[in-house]
């Protein structure tokens, strides 16, 4: 079995994308006005963990690898009860991160039986969260304003 996690930003507000504020209009009629918005400076991170077919865990925070050791005991005990784990354990990728690598991540996944898959350095690949999942994710706060 083999788990995916990736983190992403998600802004208080974050404008729209120009598919989605297009609008139709006749060939002869001007072109709307559109102003220039740019994202706020405040932002959450969000980690989201998932195994096929199943989303495990989403947190929203900002993280460090403390919060992320935390996160991973987490996840594997929503793992254990949704499918029991072979006796080899899982497979894990996750990104170049520093929280991903610190020692007590390292000693929590070895405790479990978790084989972490290398990511390639500086890798021009995309984790496959950012092809599909987070663009979904973001698409419906597009264009609206969050206190917090």
């Amino acid at each position: 079995m083999a788990a995916l996690t990736d983190e992403a930003w998600l802004y208080y507000y974050d404008p729209t994308i120009k598919q989605q504020s297009s609008e139709w209009k006749h060939p002869s009629s001007p072109t709307p006005k559109k102003a220039k918005t740019v994202k706020s400076a405040g932002k959450v991170m969000t980690t989201i963990f998932f195994i096929i077919n199943n989303c495990v865990s989403t947190r929203y925070r900002t993280y460090y690898d403390s919060y992320y050791t935390n996160v991973l005991r987490t996840m594997i005990q929503h793992i254990k009860r949704k499918c029991p784990l072979p006796r080899n354990g899982f497979l894990l990728h996750h990104d170049n991160a520093r929280p991903h690598f610190a020692c007590c991540v390292l000693d929590v996944s070895q405790q479990n039986i978790v084989d972490i898959l290398p990511h390639p350095p500086y890798s021009p690949d995309k984790a496959p969260c950012d092809f599909w999942l987070f663009p979904q994710l973001k698409k419906p706060f597009r264009g609206k304003r969050f206190a917090s």
